[in-house]
């Protein structure tokens, strides 16, 4: 979906399929986050083939280009927790997936860099990184953390 900057008014609304090898086996993303005006990077979840799964989706024209750019295999949460937020680090071309108090880091690949717990017991709203930090932003008692990225 695409909203005006001055009104905040819907300009235009895309669908467009994701697939691997077939059609039959579709990709339903949940978490994305833009690159920028023309570009995204999504992560799907398999559970099935218990592995994780980046795209890159580019605008050309009117039409979304979805392109598998990496995947993860196994589990990052044994107890299948959903991905609460994702970013992309433009500068160094890597990808940061939060799940409850826990956060990854990976390249485009899919190979995990680092992981970090945070031991806070509260769960992450959302992440993005700006310039050299990464932002997260904590439930229950909203508060918003930064980091330095090394």
């Amino acid at each position: 979906m695409q909203i005006s900057k001055k009104d905040l008014r819907i300009k235009r609304i895309w669908t467009f399929k994701i697939w691997n090898k077939s059609a039959k086996d579709g990709r339903y993303v949940h978490n994305a986050v833009f690159v920028n005006d023309k570009k995204f990077i999504a992560v799907y979840h398999s559970a099935t083939e218990h592995r994780f799964e980046y795209w890159e989706v580019t605008r050309r024209g009117n039409s979304w280009h979805p392109v598998e750019i990496g995947a993860t295999k196994g589990e990052f949460m044994r107890n299948n927790s959903p991905v609460q937020g994702i970013a992309y680090d433009k500068k160094r071309k890597q990808i940061y997936l939060a799940f409850n108090d826990y956060l990854f880091k990976t390249n485009r690949a899919g190979k995990v860099l680092t992981s970090g717990h945070f031991h806070t017991g509260r769960e992450f709203e959302g992440i993005c990184v700006n310039d050299s930090y990464l932002y997260a932003e904590l439930a229950q008692r909203p508060e918003l953390l930064r980091q330095k990225i090394k």
